[in-house]
């Protein structure tokens, strides 16, 4: 996956965890790496301490989710290790506003998307929370 220069620049990004869970058996081990204590982690671990996770295995920002992002392809890799699906859509906030996102399979798989597909799964799942069904949590809506 190639990085447009901006990208590699570091402009401000805002990243949305949107239908982010952790497979019920990583659970400990994902909080132990926000926690900063995974060997492996050492690129992005400024990512991972920005983030909480829930007892359900819900990921949300505990933080601002606006930053200057350089390493979301080896956290993205990483995540995809332990998530049960779900996206993480980058939107950039300068330059010329790039847009990409990542959809997981559930199964260690992990492939770029369209961030509009990404978004479109946000709104579904927004509606959703609305209506009093699931998606209730901010990773669920990426809010």
């Amino acid at each position: 996956m190639g990085r447009p220069l901006e990208r590699a620049l570091g402009y401000y990004t805002r990243i949305d965890l949107i239908n982010v869970r952790v497979k019920p058996e990583h659970i400990q081990r994902v909080g132990r790496a926000i926690q900063g204590r995974v060997k492996g982690t050492e690129e992005f671990r400024y990512m991972l301490k920005c983030l909480s996770i829930r007892p359900d295995g819900a990921l949300d920002w505990a933080m601002d989710s606006v930053g200057k992002w350089y390493r979301d392809e080896e956290f993205v890799a990483w995540l995809a290790e332990y998530r049960s699906g779900g996206f993480v859509a980058l939107w950039g906030q300068e330059g010329k506003g790039d847009a990409w996102a990542y959809e997981f399979d559930g199964r260690r798989g992990v492939s770029a998307c369209s961030a509009r597909r990404a978004a479109a799964k946000k709104g579904i799942l927004a509606r959703r929370a609305r209506a009093g069904g699931v998606g209730t949590s901010k990773s669920n809506s990426g809010s």
